[in-house]
């Protein structure tokens, strides 16, 4: 039953989370120097050598929690009613994850750099739609599922 799409759907959403923890999130660049925030670390670069970080662990932990979530829930296939809860979190943890970055990664580079200049959202930070798109998608498929089992008990 591992090759059913919703199981697909959710390898694809545990390889984003993935990406997501190495995607670079956010840039903005004074003069000759730049600040790039990631989901790992806030770092601020000049010619090409770190001057200081900050550490975003929370940011982190929510990509391990989101790859380890959506690799348990591909197995559980025999519980669905507890497949749709699996996959109705991750899809909070993502959102959590956007509001972290918004509310955490981005403020904490600026202090880098100390800027009122706004940035720019790079590549890793528009992944979290995709990675919300297959979660409700693998949903909706699991729900498709479970319908179809409860009717067919209907017809026995």
């Amino acid at each position: 039953m591992i090759q059913r799409p919703q199981s697909i759907l959710l390898f694809a959403s545990a390889l984003l989370y993935l990406a997501l923890a190495f995607a670079p999130l956010w840039k903005v660049t004074v003069l000759n120097t730049y600040v790039i925030a990631t989901s790992t670390a806030s770092c601020m670069y000049s010619d090409g050598k770190i001057l200081s970080s900050v550490t975003n662990i929370y940011l982190l932990a929510c990509c391990a929690a989101g790859v380890i979530l959506s690799l348990v829930t591909i197995f559980l296939f025999k519980n669905r009613l507890l497949q749709m809860k699996l996959a109705a979190l991750n899809s909070g943890i993502v959102t959590i994850y956007l509001v972290l970055v918004i509310m955490l990664a981005i403020p904490s580079a600026k202090s880098l750099i100390m800027t009122a200049d706004e940035g720019q959202f790079l590549w890793g930070f528009y992944l979290t739609l995709p990675a919300i798109l297959t979660n409700f998608f693998a949903n909706k498929l699991i729900r498709k599922d479970e319908s179809l089992v409860k009717s067919v008990d209907r017809i026995r």
